[in-house]
């Protein structure tokens, strides 16, 4: 029973238990990686390192055929994630 408890406090003070972000909130924030906005672009980034490998796919795709801000962005958190 310690053991469960716990665990249940470590889950709720880490992002270790959360759920995968959805597709669609990848997506969004793949597209954030190219706003005009600098805190938008910032965030995004920092939303899709923290995701890691549920974000590969849409970091690759973005890179790929977003626009030389997306891609760049996308390319660098690549390397953040295949370096960590």
């Amino acid at each position: 029973m310690k053991r469960f408890i716990l665990l249940a406090l470590l889950c709720s003070a880490s992002s270790l238990c959360a759920e995968p972000p959805k597709p669609e909130t990848l997506r969004e924030w793949a597209r954030e990686l190219d706003s005009s906005s600098f805190r938008v672009r910032d965030r995004a980034s920092q939303s899709l390192k923290k995701a890691g490998a549920d974000a590969v796919a849409v970091l690759v795709l973005t890179a790929e055929k977003g626009s030389s801000e997306a891609s760049d962005r996308a390319l660098k958190i690549l390397g953040e994630l295949a370096n960590s």
